[in-house]
């Protein structure tokens, strides 16, 4: 509060270090008809038009990592910032932490803690999602994971595993 942050401070923190603060502030200064826009184009809900809980496949939300990577929707400079931006996560608990050391990703977690009707804590969700630059065969990969007793190293864990095991099959079929 009463400081003053550059776009790129700002994408980086909210990118990097999944700031809802800094993503709160980039918010409130897109023009909305044009962030509406963006969702209709890539045929996505928008969270703005969705009452209750704004829910996203793993599917749908890898879309948003195929479009960076083939740079079908930004321009390839474009693309490439925002991809250099999602290699600067600073998550290793998830994919990375399932991934030979030094290997190259752009990626993004989040957490949420879903509340009962008395506003306590009743489970957690954690998600990791991103490009696996595996040497041979770059891939993308999305684990999203809930769990009811707020175990998030529990979750952790289960998303390393997963990233380990595929990174594992995807190397050893492409060698």
């Amino acid at each position: 509060v009463g400081s003053s942050y550059t776009v790129d401070q700002l994408l980086t923190a909210m990118i990097g270090d999944s700031d809802n603060g800094a993503k709160d502030v980039l918010l409130s200064t897109v023009d909305q008809n044009a962030l509406a826009e963006t969702y209709t184009d890539l045929g996505i809900a928008n969270p703005n038009n969705v009452s209750g809980d704004y829910l996203i496949s793993p599917k749908i939300y890898s879309l948003f990592f195929r479009v960076l990577y083939n740079s079908t929707y930004l321009n390839p400079t474009m693309s490439e910032k925002a991809l250099q931006l999602l290699g600067l996560a600073d998550f290793k608990d998830g994919l990375i932490a399932g991934l030979p050391q030094n290997t190259k990703t752009a990626q993004k977690y989040g957490e949420h803690v879903n509340g009962d009707k008395s506003g306590q804590p009743a489970g957690i969700e954690l998600h990791d999602c991103g490009i696996i630059y595996e040497p041979t065969h770059p891939y993308i990969l999305c684990v999203m994971t809930k769990s009811s007793n707020n175990d998030v190293t529990k979750l952790e864990h289960t998303i390393s595993d997963i990233s380990k095991l595929v990174y594992q099959e995807v190397h050893s079929n492409y060698q």
